[in-house]
């Protein structure tokens, strides 16, 4: 599986050292699927599916989806979040390119940078979060049926 809290993606973060140096590494890495742990130290990192589309052809599915993947990449100070965003976008390589990630075949993977901002203070707490936000696609093998 290459999507969710257990999936593949996530592994293949916890394997690429400048991630790791940031958010931790094994099961105290900091990275977490659809929303962060309450009171998570920052950094970290928040993924989330965004959309996705299988290739189709007269026969059925090809076997093939292309799926957009949104990495927050949250910390105490903008350089901190961008340092972590560049280790993501990084982690895809610079230009399009094949990989194995889990069981999943990527024929190919594309990160960029794409957005920034801040999180509403918590009450009582002087301390701001700051994002950005880093836009993965992925061209990949899934199941045809």
């Amino acid at each position: 599986m290459l999507f969710g809290e257990d999936g593949d993606l996530i592994d293949y973060l916890k394997t690429i050292a400048s991630v790791t140096d940031i958010v931790g590494a094994g099961t105290a890495a900091r990275i977490y699927w659809d929303e962060a742990r309450q009171n998570a130290a920052t950094p970290y990192l928040v993924l989330t599916i965004g959309d996705g589309e299988s290739h189709r052809h007269i026969a059925g599915l090809a076997g093939v989806r292309k799926s957009t993947i949104h990495c927050y990449c949250h910390a105490n100070l903008p350089s901190a979040s961008e340092t972590l965003a560049e280790a993501v976008r990084l982690a895809f390589g610079e230009t399009r390119q094949r990989m194995t990630i889990g069981e999943t075949f990527v024929n190919w993977a594309i990160a960029d940078v794409i957005d920034s901002g801040t999180d509403p203070q918590q009450a009582g707490s002087d301390v701001r979060r700051y994002w950005r936000r880093v836009l993965i696609e992925l061209q990949h093998s899934e199941a045809k049926s």
